[in-house]
């Protein structure tokens, strides 16, 4: 799916550049077993990109979750509801991997 990073001309698809660092920033990629796993989610006011970003890879709408997101901060449980497309893609998985994909 990313493949096209690889050409010299990629600056002219900056919406590819700018998916790759989303997923940079705020996805993580990585392999469960014999499952490749896409998986992208932002805080709920921004679900409107994560919504822009299942349509841009093919994801029906419908499997973007609005869900509670739970973490421990100073010893207190914090909730936050988040938007998430999580998905499985082995292509796209090895088109991100190979371009050296490190999340923050």
């Amino acid at each position: 799916y990313f493949s096209v990073i690889r050409k010299p001309d990629l600056i002219k698809n900056i919406e590819i550049i700018y998916w790759y660092g989303f997923l940079c920033a705020d996805g993580a990629v990585y392999k469960d077993g014999r499952v490749y796993v896409i998986n992208f989610r932002l805080k709920l006011s921004d679900k409107e990109r994560v919504y822009r970003f299942a349509d841009r890879v093919g994801l029906d709408r419908d499997r973007v979750y609005i869900r509670t997101n739970f973490r421990k901060w100073k010893n207190r449980l914090i909730t936050s509801k988040i938007a998430q497309a999580r998905f499985g893609s082995k292509i796209m998985y090895n088109d991100i991997m190979s371009q050296g994909f490190s999340s923050s």
